[in-house]
């Protein structure tokens, strides 16, 4: 995964320019939330940079109902 950490490092760089700014960012899916744990990126990213939990992505949070019913009106 070189392309990931070239990213981290560039987003490091970018974060550090910027010293006296806290940095959000929002993770919209809880699949980032997983990726990110799971890669660890949590533990390397400085302080100032905060991961908020979004309110999931379409897909994960719709009512199953809803579905149906768009398959039933598509059908």
């Amino acid at each position: 995964m070189p392309h990931l950490h070239k990213l981290i490092d560039r987003l490091t760089d970018l974060v550090g320019q910027h010293a006296n700014l806290r940095f959000r960012f929002l993770e919209v899916c809880g699949t980032h939330t997983t990726s990110v744990v799971r890669h660890g990126l949590d533990t390397v990213f400085p302080d100032r940079l905060e991961l908020i939990s979004g309110p999931g992505c379409p897909v994960c949070v719709m009512p199953v109902g809803y579905i149906d019913q768009a398959l039933r009106l598509a059908g």
